[in-house]
């Protein structure tokens, strides 16, 4: 039986509960019994998300790529965490960027998942980082190299995909990735931030 289908019975038993025509007997023991369905209903609806979050992904969904020291890291595609998000708790969940470092040379931030879980808020905060990337400029008369151009945007984006990656990975969400691997799912080894950097200046 389904999910839905199990809710749609036991909401057509309240209304069944709720007719004049049962005896208070009748309705003390039809209402003790939905008390029990509730009960078995949050259960399995528990079974049921635990399962959902602890879900592998498909083999196919994995890539690689070269990481430092001449590893190779396995990660799954950010779009495929918030499918994965959408689907459990039906688009009723919450991401958000509580803090941001920027550097010459990275981007690290802190954020937050939000979501709901029998009927009350779970929230997970972890941290994300990416390096930036420099991409030459040119004089557009000349075409002569002139300098150097950060792409710090991009490395906010990818910062904050590593993040709710993070954030996720601690719902179970991609677990798989980073059992004893010391890989954080997004191709990047756990980052390893002075805690100071959070009482400096954010260079924007």
């Amino acid at each position: 039986m389904g999910k839905f289908q199990y809710q749609e019975i036991l909401k057509n038993l309240r209304t069944f509960s709720e007719r004049e025509d049962l005896d208070s007997n009748q309705k003390r023991i039809l209402c003790n019994n939905l008390e029990k369905l509730d009960t078995y209903s949050n259960r399995m609806e528990r079974v049921d998300i635990q399962e959902a979050l602890t879900k592998p992904f498909p083999a196919e969904l994995r890539k690689t790529r070269k990481g430092y020291e001449g590893k190779t890291l396995t990660y799954i595609e950010t779009v495929y965490y918030i499918d994965r998000l959408n689907e459990i708790f039906n688009y009723a969940w919450n991401f958000e960027i509580l803090q941001e470092i920027i550097t010459e040379v990275e981007v690290i931030v802190k954020g937050r998942l939000t979501v709901e879980i029998n009927s009350r808020p779970v929230i997970k905060e972890q941290y994300g980082q990416s390096e930036i990337t420099y991409i030459t400029i040119y004089d557009k008369v000349t075409r002569q190299a002139i300098g150097k151009k950060p792409l710090t945007g991009d490395a906010c984006k990818s910062a904050g995909s590593d993040c709710l990656k993070k954030c996720a990975s601690l719902l179970s969400v991609g677990s798989e990735l980073y059992k004893g691997t010391g890989n954080n799912g997004n191709g990047n080894k756990g980052i390893t931030a002075d805690p100071g950097h959070w009482n400096r200046k954010v260079n924007r």
